[in-house]
């Protein structure tokens, strides 16, 4: 993180900084109750940008969206695939003109570009990472009526600042990520008429539109059918050749996916971490796998899982061993 951003955080009171997220509030708040509108820092996050002529031709064939449906300024949630089918990244995708940015986890963002790089052979792509002096937060609500924020329905640049609209269910949400000088100015103008949140309520907001972020404990685990993201509108079987398509395209027409996104939670310390193992009470096998996980009240936690529907939503499953912490599943959150 920019050491002059870290600064200008702890000046505003921020309490924890980490290269996941920034706590304003001590422990134990309850966070079952998400004010209206917030602002939050959001250093979990980084962005790519991709350009060149064959941009758009040479990121259809890598991902599992269909990037000729993203209008100027539009989004889709999207993902990478090994060779087996097996989500390596999911991501925002963005659409500026000519060139497309990707809104990703950074714990996977160094890998995911050098990995990208190697299959561009004579296209005429460049993929930019943005580095150094640039700092990404994330306006939620309330915080969008303000004259100094563009409106949350398409993305813009602005005075170097992308502003980055999340689709999904739940109030409007934007994220604004540039130099960071723009964006601590943009705070100041935000606040303090817009409350100041926890990185942690934006995860939970993203825990609610189910949007399955993987990390390095579960990249490479996952179809892209088991995240959700046929449902999510991050899956085409109608686009053409990209990694893992034939395998992807065989379970869809002739398998039957067992393991499903699934929203859950769960009481008892310490946080699950990703990759966190599911287990039923009479199986010695896993049932399934914890994405990512985002305090509640003290000793609770909402996350996201990939896990066996049908067992998951009928019979205890526990954290980590068979005789670990029941989850409590949502049945209307399933993908």
């Amino acid at each position: 993180m920019n050491e002059d951003w870290r600064a200008f955080l702890m000046q505003q009171g921020a309490k924890t900084i980490t290269d996941e997220g920034v706590r304003f509030d001590g422990p134990g708040r309850d966070k079952n109750t998400i004010p209206a509108g917030f602002i939050t820092a959001l250093p979990g996050f980084a962005l790519l940008e991709i350009t060149g002529k064959d941009a758009r031709s040479f990121l259809h064939g890598q991902f599992t969206s269909d990037l000729n449906l993203i209008a100027d300024g539009g989004v889709q949630l999207s993902a990478w695939c090994n060779a087996k089918g097996r989500v390596i990244a999911t991501f925002f995708i963005y659409r500026l003109e000519n060139s497309y940015l990707i809104l990703l986890p950074a714990s996977q963002a160094d890998q995911f570009r050098r990995r990208l790089r190697m299959y561009i052979l004579r296209a005429e792509v460049q993929v930019h990472s943005f580095e150094g002096n640039t700092a990404t937060i994330g306006i939620h609500g309330g915080g969008l009526a303000k004259p100094s924020v563009p409106e949350p329905d398409s993305a813009t640049i602005t005075d170097s600042t992308f502003f980055l609209p999340l689709p999904g269910p739940s109030l409007p949400r934007l994220i604004a990520a540039g130099p960071v000088d723009n964006v601590k100015a943009l705070w100041k103008r935000l606040t303090p008429d817009i409350a100041t949140g926890d990185s942690d309520d934006w995860y939970l907001l993203d825990i609610r539109a189910g949007i399955p972020w993987l990390h390095a404990g579960t990249s490479e685990r996952f179809l892209p059918q088991e995240l959700g993201l046929e449902e999510r509108g991050g899956l085409s079987y109608d686009k053409g050749c990209y990694p893992g398509q034939e395998v992807i395209a065989r379970v869809h027409y002739r398998g039957r996916v067992k393991q499903r996104l699934l929203r859950a939670g769960v009481a008892g310390d310490p946080r699950p971490a990703a990759g966190m193992p599911l287990y039923g009470e009479e199986m010695e096998q896993e049932l399934g796998t914890v994405l990512y996980a985002v305090p509640l009240a003290a000793g609770t936690y909402s996350l996201l899982a990939v896990a066996d529907v049908e067992y998951a939503l009928h019979k205890a499953v526990h954290l980590q061993k068979r005789d670990g912490a029941v989850l409590e599943f949502d049945a209307s959150a399933s993908g």
